[in-house]
Formats: C-alpha cells, sequence, structure tokens
C-alpha cells in the first residue's frame, strides 16, 4: 500500500488503534477502502476483478509485509475473501 494511501499515519509508526468503537471501525473501514481501491484487498485476484493479478511470491510478500507494518486484521483480506474469488 502506498505511503498516502495509509490511513493515520500508520506506516511513519502511529500503530496506536482507537479505543472508540466508533472511531476504530472507521479507522477500519479507510484501511479496508484503501486496500481496495489500491488493488490490495485481494491481490492474486485477475486486475479486471480488482486485483493486482500477483504471483504467489508476490502474495506472501505482502502478507509478510502487512505483518511487519502490524496491521490490523481485516476479515475482508484475509479468511472471506476466498469464498468471493472469481
Amino acid at each position: 500500500m502506498a505511503r498516502n494511501e495509509s490511513p493515520d499515519r500508520w506506516l511513519e509508526g502511529d500503530r496506536q488503534l482507537p479505543k472508540d468503537p466508533q472511531h476504530y471501525s472507521q479507522f477500519l473501514t479507510r484501511l479496508a477502502t484503501a486496500l481496495y481501491e489500491g488493488g490490495w484487498a485481494a491481490i492474486a485476484w485477475p486486475k479486471q476483478y480488482g486485483g493486482r493479478d500477483a504471483t504467489l511470491m508476490e502474495e506472501i510478500i505482502y502478507h509478510q509485509e502487512m505483518v511487519r507494518v502490524q496491521s490490523p486484521p481485516l476479515l475482508t483480506t484475509s479468511e472471506f475473501i476466498w469464498l468471493l474469488q472469481p
């Protein structure tokens, strides 16, 4: 995800999640939107379906990077995305 797509300076090290449930939900919505708009929500999907045509190795690297930057878990980018794949 590009630096300007990350919500609330996440990549710069400010990884405090909002404590208020409404703000937390808004944060996750902004993050999921940025991932989707950048084609990162399901990177192995074909580009015509919103993915990035990523190879298996690229997908592995992507997930390693999400762990490295301590991305909060998003159901849309993990368990349930594979139920909808083209």
